[in-house]
């Protein structure tokens, strides 16, 4: 007998981050559209996870937890456990953004036809600040620029994610090296979103580490993207590093409330 597969899987990641786990399993719970898996996985903490995650009860549909090799080996383990149509990865502390986000994806994916899956715009708050400014899509085959959205925006077709897992030798940039692999392979041919897919915090690894992320993402290039692409994004590249010194300038001198007003206006 078969049975049915599940229309999303949702894969969430996490390490020591209970409180932020228990905000994002809600946001999962909340939603109005139910059919899909929701996975776990951890990395061997030690501060309740486990127990927040029994308390989730029948919605978390598989849990691992034991040590790994850092965040992207996480996400591989969750993509091999996956068996939906469409996979979604939502870290700890990332959130849903509204109770009808699968739904609009569901729909739009389901009366589309072939496509590699469905890329969303994102909400980024800053953490001790109010506000958020809403990170829009841009065009899919721009690829010399970057990902087209943050990944919690990108949902993918699980057959052709499981193609293309998450490359751990990279720390900062593997879902941009995944992106570049996709995109070579199957083409550009996503479906474009107008609500809200997911809402995440800034200051997360990436953007700590910038310097490190734009080496990574240039390693990528370099890698899979042929010219004329590789040269205007190599160019790109560099003028983005040169931004993020700047920035990391004013964020020693400026008062931090004035940059917060600029980043909301970008």
């Amino acid at each position: 007998m078969n049975v049915a597969k599940p229309f999303f899987s949702i894969v969430t990641v996490c390490f020591r981050d209970k409180k932020r786990l228990v905000r994002t399993v809600e946001s999962v719970r909340t939603q109005d559209f139910k059919d899909f898996e929701y996975i776990i996985i951890d990395g061997a903490s030690d501060d309740g996870t486990s127990d927040e995650v029994a308390n989730a009860g029948s919605l978390i549909s598989k849990f691992v937890s034991e040590p790994d090799q850092g965040i992207y080996d996480a996400m591989n383990k969750g993509l091999k456990l996956a068996q939906g149509q469409y996979v979604l990865f939502l870290n700890a502390g990332d959130l849903l953004a509204e109770e009808k986000s699968l739904t609009r994806c569901h729909r739009a994916l389901s009366s589309a036809g072939e496509s590699l899956g469905i890329l969303c715009p994102v909400s980024i708050k800053y953490p001790g600040f109010r506000g958020e400014r809403i990170a829009t899509v841009s065009s899919a085959a721009r690829r010399w620029k970057g990902l087209p959205t943050s990944h919690q925006g990108i949902i993918y077709r699980l057959d052709v994610l499981k193609s293309h897992p998450f490359d751990t030798s990279l720390k900062l940039a593997a879902d941009f090296d995944q992106y570049l692999r996709v995109t070579n392979k199957h083409g550009t041919n996503f479906l474009i979103a107008a609500g809200l897919l997911a809402s995440v915090e800034a200051g997360g690894v990436s953007d700590v580490h910038r310097t490190r992320s734009r080496a990574e993402y240039k390693l990528c290039i370099k890698r899979h993207l042929g010219m004329p692409d590789s040269a205007f994004a190599i160019s790109y590249q560099m003028v983005m590093t040169a931004y993020d010194t700047a920035a990391a300038a004013c964020k020693f001198y400026l008062p931090a409330n004035l940059i917060h007003s600029i980043r909301l206006k970008k």
